[in-house]
């Protein structure tokens, strides 16, 4: 989200891209690639991420947060 707006797809990461540090903003001119291109990209990453790179240990449940950690995030 920015300025009210929902950005999906290939254009959210590109946008947070453009808000961080180098190297990662190098990534921002990307922005000017045809929305129909990058999207295609975007939709092949996200179809073969797991294929490609694996998967997490744990499956990807999320644990129950220590105290110490729940003090970190949250003002109990």
């Amino acid at each position: 989200m920015e300025d009210g707006v929902a950005y999906i797809r290939s254009d959210a990461p590109l946008r947070i891209a453009a808000r961080l540090p180098l190297p990662g903003r190098l990534l921002a001119p990307g922005l000017v690639v045809p929305r129909l291109v990058r999207d295609a990209a975007y939709d092949t990453m996200a179809r073969n991420r797991y294929d490609w790179f694996g998967r997490a240990q744990g499956g990807g449940v999320c644990g129950v947060l220590t105290p110490a950690q729940r003090a970190r995030f949250f003002l109990d």
